[in-house]
């Protein structure tokens, strides 16, 4: 291999990526700029005002639920007057530590893998949708549980709120629970892998791997004492059940209604890869019910039809006939 034509097959292979996979019509904005609204009024982290990158809004919106939350945790509090932290098994069983940067650091390595799956897989803006709705969906149900329900921080050194809840702003407040945002990164991120990574031994591997950062970096979230064992849990709960609610919803409402087939299908209707071969797109053209155009199909009446006109033709001689010439029969048939 001549190390001067990297550079150049490096550009070709973007460029090839870019307009085959990620080419775009502009009815597809019809999805992906609400998926991004969503997406950007869901989202939790409080991102410091001095940064470059700063959505105000969605910082706001998540600042003002959790301000709440720490102002309410206050109640216990003032009710005992001393520090009080529930009884936690995993407290109980996982020493104490501090280790911090252990947990953005697989929140960051998280971000990483799902980033570099997307940017191989062969539908990226599916992935793009399924992976931001999830994640919304998680995050939505995570801001209005945080302040409905006050509990006693697990963080002994965690800051009260007591100022304007719309405009103080803490990175460690009280009532930061029920339930944990690092653990919905590290679920909704190894689900993408677990559902989209390639399915061949680097795929397998990045997803074990994804795996076991996620749960480690869940014990370390108890361990730190950031959170108390029924955050974490619930947020693998939920986050799993929006992962999985979002595919459902995805594929009985888009995929097999043949609604944004440019997304779904970026190659043609029916191909997953660009390398699919005709009788592996007809097939599943005739699983999802759907033509050439995108349209739907009653395939279970047209094959009951075609039959009874192939048995009137054969008048009782069954011909041999394939299975993919029957198929590509039955597509033609249409």
């Amino acid at each position: 291999m001549n190390l001067s034509d990297s550079p150049k097959k490096i550009y070709n292979f973007i460029k090839n990526r870019i307009i085959v996979h990620w080419k775009i019509k502009k009815r597809d904005l019809c999805v992906i700029i609400p998926v991004l609204i969503i997406f950007g009024l869901a989202y939790q982290f409080n991102v410091p005002p001095y940064t470059i990158i700063y959505l105000h809004l969605t910082a706001q919106c998540f600042n003002v639920l959790a301000n709440v939350a720490s102002k309410r945790s206050k109640i216990v509090y003032d009710s005992l007057g001393f520090r009080f932290v529930l009884p936690d098994v995993g407290f109980e069983i996982i020493k104490q530590t501090t280790m911090l940067w252990y947990t953005d650091f697989c929140v960051t390595l998280m971000i990483i893998f799902a980033v570099l799956n997307l940017l191989i897989y062969d539908r990226p803006w599916r992935y793009f949708c399924r992976f931001l709705l999830a994640w919304s969906i998680a995050l939505i149900l995570r801001i209005t549980t945080v302040a409905t329900t006050s509990v006693p921080d697990p963080r002994l050194d965690c800051e009260f709120i007591t100022g304007n809840p719309f405009t103080s702003v803490a990175l460690h407040r009280c009532g930061d629970a029920i339930y944990s945002g690092h653990s919905t990164v590290y679920a909704i991120c190894f689900m993408s892998l677990v559902s989209f990574s390639p399915r061949n031994i680097y795929g397998r591997i990045a997803t074990i791997l994804v795996g076991g950062f996620a749960l480690s970096g869940s014990i370390i979230i108890v361990a730190n004492r950031a959170h108390y064992t029924i955050d974490v849990l619930i947020a693998w709960y939920i986050s799993i059940g929006s992962w999985y609610f979002v595919g459902y919803f995805w594929y009985w409402h888009v995929t097999k209604k043949g609604r944004f087939t440019s997304i779904e299908f970026p190659f043609g209707i029916g191909k997953h890869h660009v390398n699919d071969s005709e009788l592996t797109v007809q097939n599943r053209l005739i699983s999802l019910g759907l033509d050439s155009d995108g349209n739907r199909v009653d395939y279970a009446n047209i094959i009951s039809n075609f039959n009874h006109e192939k048995n009137k033709h054969n008048q009782g001689s069954p011909s041999a006939e394939s299975s993919a010439d029957r198929t590509v029969s039955i597509i033609n048939h249409i």
